[in-house]
């Protein structure tokens, strides 16, 4: 299944990125978008308007993920975010949950599980996707409507 599907992946580990580049290609998402820093993710986001986001929480440089995903929400309120991160505090995904993400993912990645939310946005829905190993697996759970 090829999909035009554009995905912004934001991520600030060059080889991260360009793996989650190619394990998405091989699903059939061939239209990767990278940004290695906050502020290249929001110029990109603006001038390439993606239909989904991905990004890592901890970003180099002044502003996290989480702060990014809230800049971009400003200026499009229908974009679609997911966050992923090794960062497990409950404290950061309680923070992170706030954005109301299309999903959470911990590192590392279920390519599996990133695979069920795009395919679902592709076809016009938006299933909340959580990847969240216990004790956080309550939080998988969670209601996700799409404004």
């Amino acid at each position: 299944m090829r999909t035009a599907l554009k995905i912004l992946i934001v991520e600030n580990d060059t080889i991260s990125a360009l793996l989650l580049c190619h394990y998405l290609k091989f699903f059939g998402f061939c239209n990767c978008l990278l940004a290695a820093t906050a502020e290249d993710a929001l110029r990109v986001a603006e001038e390439e308007r993606p239909d989904v986001i991905l990004t890592e929480i901890i970003l180099s440089g002044e502003m996290s993920g989480i702060e990014t995903a809230k800049r971009i929400l400003k200026k499009d309120d229908n974009a679609v975010i997911a966050f992923m991160s090794s960062c497990d505090d409950p404290k950061v995904m309680l923070e992170a949950l706030k954005v109301s993400p299309a999903g959470y993912f911990v590192k590392p990645l279920k390519m599996n599980v990133i695979r069920e939310l795009l395919e679902s946005i592709d076809a016009g829905c938006c299933l909340p996707a959580f990847s969240i190993d216990e004790p956080y697996g309550i939080l998988r759970g969670l209601n996700y409507e799409k404004k």
